[in-house]
């Protein structure tokens, strides 16, 4: 908690829980979105570290968004679905899918103004020749309305505006600290017998899984 102390949330430190641990997984969520809302985070920003899409692995990624995305990582582990979630602060009316995209989202903008979301088409009634436009929320995608000037962000838009506010490729320069290792070091380790490895594996969580497909 100590990490979300600033002059917004002098007191954080001091509440015996900033994320339910009785409710639901949404809940959960709203609970700590709502923490970096009040400390001044920017709603974009908050929801993007939080569910982040699967940013590691694109090659195509521009350096600055690939920055972006490596400073929020570590602030918190990503909130993974499937999920697909809708918010609003207000002002700014936002869903997005998790990195996973199981949750269809799809969009349409007619002549009248109105922007419908919804995993079904047919929930609002239309006539093909009113729609404007059309489209559906990706894996990892966004989609955002601001309802004070009426603009429509898609997730390009969103990045382009996340990855300049700040200078997060000149901060992971000059601040972040990465720790490297070799595969030599661990000759430093002592074996474990059989009944000892299983505790210390149910301990850390490791399972039969991550055994046979990614340690083996």
């Amino acid at each position: 908690k100590a990490n979300f102390v600033n002059e917004r949330l002098p007191d954080i430190a001091k509440l015996d829980e900033i994320v339910n641990t009785t409710g639901s997984d949404s809940s959960s969520m709203d609970n700590m979105l709502e923490v970096l809302l009040t400390g001044g985070m920017e709603l974009h920003r908050a929801v993007r570290m939080m569910v982040p899409p699967a940013w590691q692995n694109v090659e195509t990624m521009g350096a600055e968004l690939r920055a972006f995305y490596e400073y929020n990582s570590m602030h918190m582990e990503p909130w993974d679905g499937p999920a697909g979630v809708v918010m609003t602060d207000g002002r700014q009316a936002v869903c997005m899918l998790d990195r996973n995209g199981l949750r269809p989202a799809r969009w349409v903008i007619t002549k009248n103004g109105y922007i419908t979301l919804a995993s079904e088409i047919g929930t609002y009634g239309y006539k093909p020749e009113d729609v404007v436009a059309k489209g559906r929320v990706g894996p990892g995608q966004m989609l955002a309305v601001d309802t004070q000037t009426g603009e429509v962000l898609h997730t390009q838009d969103i990045d382009d505006r996340l990855k300049s506010a700040y200078p997060y490729k000149r901060w992971l320069k000059q601040e972040a600290s990465y720790l490297e290792s070799a595969l030599t070091e661990l000759a430093r380790f002592q074996t474990m017998d059989t009944d000892t490895l299983n505790v210390q594996q149910k301990m850390f969580q490791v399972t039969f899984e991550e055994r046979d497909q990614v340690l083996r």
